[in-house]
C-alpha cells in the first residue's frame, strides 16, 4: 500500500501564473497548508489501516484539498466506513492492478541492468519504467 503526498495538481499548473511566494491551494499561508497536508497524511494512515491488499494507493493533495484513493476491486465497508469518518474529503477511483501485484512487477523489472527505475503508478493503472538512454532501441522492446 502506498500514500503519495504532492503540492501540485494539473489544475493548478494549468491557472494563470502564480505571484512569487505564493501559497499554493489557497491556503493563508504555508503553516495552514502543511498543517492541512498532516491532516490529509493522517486520514491516509486511517484508510490503509482499514483496507486490504486490494489498495493501490491513496494521494494526498492539499492543493486538491482531498484524498484520492484508487482502488482495485469492490472497497471494503470498513475503508468506506473509515473514509466517511474523516474530516476531510475523499474520492475513489477504480484502480486497474492492486498495488501488491505493481510492487512486485516493478522489483522484477528493476532487476533487469538496463532499467533505471521502475515503481508502480499512483493511480494503480501499471508502472512507470525508466530505461537506461544508452540501451537499443530493440533492448527496449524486449523489457515488454
Amino acid at each position: 500500500m502506498a500514500l503519495m503526498t504532492g503540492f501540485g495538481s494539473a489544475a493548478a499548473s494549468s491557472a494563470s501564473p502564480s505571484k512569487a511566494g505564493a501559497v499554493p491551494g489557497g491556503f493563508a499561508d504555508r503553516g495552514d497548508l502543511y498543517a492541512y497536508q498532516t491532516r490529509l497524511n493522517a486520514g491516509a494512515e486511517k484508510i490503509l489501516a482499514a483496507g486490504s491488499s486490494g489498495n493501490a494507493s491513496v494521494v494526498a493533495s492539499p492543493t486538491a484539498h482531498e484524498l484520492h484513493v484508487y482502488w482495485n476491486g469492490d472497497i471494503p465497508a470498513a475503508v468506506r466506513t473509515a473514509a466517511a469518518r474523516l474530516d476531510v474529503p475523499v474520492v475513489f477511483s477504480p484502480a486497474k492492478f492492486p498495488h501488491s501485484t505493481l510492487v512486485t512487477q516493478a522489483r522484477a523489472m528493476a532487476a533487469d541492468p538496463r532499467v533505471v527505475k521502475a515503481a508502480p503508478k499512483a493511480d494503480g493503472s501499471g508502472l512507470a519504467v525508466t530505461v537506461d538512454e544508452s540501451t537499443g532501441a530493440t533492448d527496449r522492446a524486449a523489457l515488454t
